[in-house]
C-alpha cells in the first residue's frame, strides 16, 4: 500500500505527463527525493531532468514506463 506522498506524485504524473518543483511543492510533497524511492520499491520508475541554465535550473520529473 503506497503512503499518501507517493500516491499524489504517481497520480499526477500519470494525468500530466509530467511535474515541476513547484507543482510538487503545492501538493505537499517536500521530501521528493524519498518519495521517488518509495515510488520505486511500487514499481513506478521516476525519472528527473533538469532545464535551464545554471541559475534558472528547472527540475522536471515524468514516469518512464507508467503502469
Amino acid at each position: 500500500m503506497m503512503d499518501r506522498d507517493v500516491h499524489r506524485f504517481v497520480h499526477f504524473l500519470k494525468y500530466n505527463d509530467s511535474a515541476t518543483g513547484l507543482d510538487l511543492h503545492l501538493l505537499g510533497i517536500f521530501d521528493v527525493g524519498g518519495a521517488m524511492k518509495r515510488a520505486l520499491k511500487h514499481g513506478y520508475h521516476i525519472k528527473k531532468k533538469t532545464k535551464g541554465i545554471l541559475w534558472k535550473r528547472n527540475t522536471i520529473y515524468y514516469l518512464e514506463n507508467p503502469k
